[in-house]
């Protein structure tokens, strides 16, 4: 089995012009917080003002400071714990793929600069301009590269394989099957079928279903566009099918999620 070549973040963002997305952010005073299993498709970046919440993922407890920024990888199944009133500043930030899941909760210091920061969004959470979008990805930016993991593993993969992900990526929308797919990489239907799940560990309809769905959750955040609207942009022309695969992948349906901020 070949060796993956392991790029950490530092290494990353160095040297790449890579995206940095701002999902969602925001500030909230906590009475009462969710305990649900909570799985996204995006890195999630917590501060608190107090001593009252903890977050859990397996074995693995992380009480929230004052002092520190709370990092958790996307598809990380998570719990929170809530035992006192606070005040909690959440960002919600994508990146370019491929990415690999991390299994593990960080936990880094704020600098000044960023508590600062993340303070004047407290006070006023609903200030979404050119400037603050900047100054959160800056916090993005210098939160990842500090954690220097080796969280993306870009594969080797063949051409024909990137190149049908990324045909993929940019067409959700569109009817995809396997002899579509196939077709697209000059390949006999059964030979794509056994050469893209060999090099990604998944069937291709799997895998298309999973980017359709992150897509969906992402619009769902992000977006003010209805339902109906995301099924048609993602590729999912039956509503209650969306929403079954939706709550299997995600925890939740596609309403609660968008409800759900932290």
């Amino acid at each position: 089995m070949k060796a993956p070549f392991v790029q950490p973040f530092s290494t990353l963002f160095k040297n790449a012009h890579t995206k940095i997305d701002i999902i969602k952010y925001g500030g909230r005073h906590l009475v009462n917080w969710d305990d649900a299993v909570l799985f996204r498709p995006f890195w999630r970046i917590f501060w608190v003002n107090g001593l009252g919440g903890r977050l859990h993922h397996n074995n693995t407890t992380l009480d929230l400071t004052p002092g520190s920024l709370a990092i958790i990888p996307p598809y990380l199944e998570m719990k929170h714990e809530h035992f006192e009133e606070f005040d909690i500043f959440y960002m919600h930030v994508d990146i370019e793929k491929p990415f690999h899941t991390y299994p593990e909760i960080f936990q880094i210091p704020i600098s000044q600069e960023h508590l600062l920061l993340v303070k004047n969004i407290l006070e006023d959470p609903y200030s979404n301009n050119f400037v603050r979008q900047a100054e959160l990805q800056s916090v993005a930016l210098k939160v990842l590269m500090n954690l220097n993991v080796d969280y993306f593993k870009l594969d080797s993969l063949p051409n024909k394989i990137s190149d049908v992900i990324l045909y993929m990526e940019k067409n959700l929308h569109a009817y995809l099957s396997n002899e579509v797919l196939a077709e697209f990489c000059h390949m006999p239907k059964n030979s794509f079928i056994r050469l893209f799940s060999q090099e990604t560990n998944i069937p291709p309809q799997e895998y298309l279903r999973n980017i359709r769905l992150d897509a969906s959750a992402n619009l769902l955040a992000k977006s003010k566009l209805n339902i109906e609207e995301i099924c048609e942009r993602c590729g999912f022309s039956e509503r209650n099918y969306f929403s079954r695969v939706f709550s299997k992948r995600f925890k939740m349906g596609p309403v609660s999620y968008r409800k759900a901020e932290v």
